[in-house]
Parts: C-alpha cells; structure tokens; sequence
C-alpha cells in the first residue's frame, strides 16, 4: 500500500524525464535548422556582396579597393569564428550538416 505512491510518481517523473528530453532534441533540431538558414543567407548576401564589389572596381582605384576586399575578409573570418564559438556551445556536432562541420577542411 505504501509503495504505490512511489511506484506512480516513479511512473510520472520518467514521462516527465522523456517528454524534457524529447523538448530538449526539438529545441536542438530548431536550433540546427535556424543556423542553417542564417548561414545560407550570409552567404547569399556575401556572393552578392563580392559581385558588387567586383562590378564596382571598374570605377575605383584598384589598390584602395585590394586593401578593402582583405579587410572585408577578414571581418568576415572573424564573424564567422564568433558564430562558431556561440553555436558550437548550443548544438552538438552531430546536428549540424556536414557542409557547416567539415567547411575548415
């Protein structure tokens, strides 16, 4: 009689343990997609951004434009090294696609 309170809260905190962690996969699984789509879009803007500045070196000296483009460069490598650090914290490796994982190599 004494241990059926048990038994149905043991029953209770694991449906409440799974539902958390399933919460937690769909959090992860959201969080992978959102960055997929934040890094398709950065990279969208970025191809644009290099064609415009490729059409409009036409009209500018080359050597300002060259000392440009490598401090754009290296905005953009320092952007995406802070991206990294914040969402590796968030997903694990195994969410991400391999395109995003592998992108060093």
């Amino acid at each position: 009689d004494w241990t059926m309170p048990k038994l149905v809260q043991n029953v209770l905190n694991r449906k409440e343990r799974i539902k958390e962690e399933k919460q937690k996969e769909l959090d992860q699984i959201k969080a992978a997609k959102d960055l997929r789509h934040q890094l398709a879009h950065r990279n969208v803007l970025s191809n644009m951004g290099q064609w415009f500045t490729k059409n409009l070196s036409v009209f500018t000296n080359k050597g300002k434009l060259k000392n440009k483009q490598k401090s754009i460069k290296e905005d953009k490598i320092e952007e995406e090294i802070q991206y990294e650090k914040i969402y590796s914290k968030m997903i694990p490796t195994f969410n991400m696609p391999d395109y995003a994982r592998d992108k060093d190599k």
